[in-house]
């Protein structure tokens, strides 16, 4: 699967289980256009990070799994090829708080159906996309107007915020 990125930042996730999860390996395809690449880790709100220009020993994330939220700084436009295989695993732990993940589906869903299996346990998911050459963020609040929704749909390959009220677990049904 190719993730498209933009110059700047980017909110990607990875599809589903990459065949390397080494982040030296799995980004090397666009090392020359990576600067960094941050991931927050839920419950101890630290941020690990993977810097081009820092030797290995200085970077904090080593490894990257389809569960994780990155927030991605590329120098130029450049598409990510990530290969994975197939996996029926569909769900991803929450903690109490902010949450940055992946979309464990690889459909696009509307985003009432795709957070069914944590309804009430949340009060917002979020994420940033590019729109017309701007970073713009999308929200959905499960108890807005249905006209105040930015974000409709999920969709795999995107990164996204989730304020969980307790600790659960996200799962994709078919």
């Amino acid at each position: 699967m190719d993730i498209a990125l933009h110059s700047g930042w980017n909110l990607v996730s990875l599809p589903a289980q990459p065949t390397t999860t080494e982040a030296t390996v799995l980004f090397a395809s666009i090392a020359d256009q990576l600067e960094c690449i941050y991931q927050y880790q839920t419950g101890s709100t630290q941020w690990l990070h993977y810097c081009i220009s820092l030797p290995d020993y200085a970077n904090s994330l080593s490894s990257v799994d389809p569960s994780m939220g990155l927030w991605l700084k590329a120098t130029n436009s450049v598409s990510l090829r990530v290969y994975y295989t197939p996996t029926d695993d569909r769900s991803i732990q929450l903690s109490a708080g902010w949450n940055l993940v992946a979309f464990p589906g690889n459909e696009s869903p509307p985003a009432v159906t795709a957070l069914a299996s944590i309804a009430g346990q949340y009060t917002t998911v979020g994420t940033q996309v590019w729109q017309d050459d701007q970073l713009v963020w999308k929200m959905f609040d499960p108890s807005g107007s249905p006209s105040d929704q930015t974000l409709q749909i999920l969709k795999p390959g995107v990164g996204y915020w989730i304020l969980a009220t307790e600790s659960c677990v996200w799962s994709l049904t078919d």
